[in-house]
């Protein structure tokens, strides 16, 4: 009787493993790609005239389009994108600040749940704000001395419990408009 009820339980167990790790994942398959989502979607109204940023209607920074390394031009980035440590991420805002005249530094992850668009996926944002985004992990400010916060793209999730010194892409914002 033991081992039939042992049997029972293994079974049991297997068939709700199974159902639960295949719920999860549709969760993404009803969702379009953000690429897809906002092609026909204006953003006209967040653009400031004349320049590489673009404010969110409600929020109070500035985003720059581009990922640390690009510069942007005819509505697009371009150039090489910096996938680099946290401490690197720091220094290269800094470094940003100095030579735009402007305040930018990392957002938190308060700022990233303005991105996040939970209507598509692959990149979880707006594309056409942000054209060469890609589905990967982003610096955010931690605050942390050990541990880093990072904001993943693809679904939009935000953990802080990053390696400093992981490589990772950088946006910046700023509060000086």
């Amino acid at each position: 009787m033991k081992k039939i009820n042992t049997l029972f339980r293994s079974r049991k167990f297997l068939f709700y493993f199974i159902v639960l790790c295949l719920s999860g994942c549709e969760r993404y398959y009803d969702k379009p790609l953000c690429g897809e989502y906002f092609v026909n979607k204006s953003i006209k109204s967040g653009l400031l005239k004349n320049t590489p940023t673009y404010k969110y209607p409600n929020q109070q920074i500035i985003w720059y389009r581009c990922r640390a390394g690009e510069t942007f031009s005819k509505e697009n980035c371009f150039g090489n994108p910096l996938k680099i440590d946290y401490l690197e991420a720091s220094a290269f805002a800094k470094d940003f600040s100095r030579a735009s005249g402007r305040s930018w530094r990392l957002p938190t992850v308060q700022d990233a749940k303005v991105l996040i668009e939970k209507k598509c996926v692959n990149p979880a944002i707006n594309t056409k704000v942000f054209p060469t985004v890609v589905s990967s992990n982003f610096w955010l400010e931690s605050g942390d001395k050990k541990l880093g916060c990072t904001l993943n793209t693809y679904n939009g999730s935000t953990l802080c419990r990053a390696d400093l010194s992981d490589k990772n892409f950088v946006l910046l914002v700023t509060d000086d408009y």
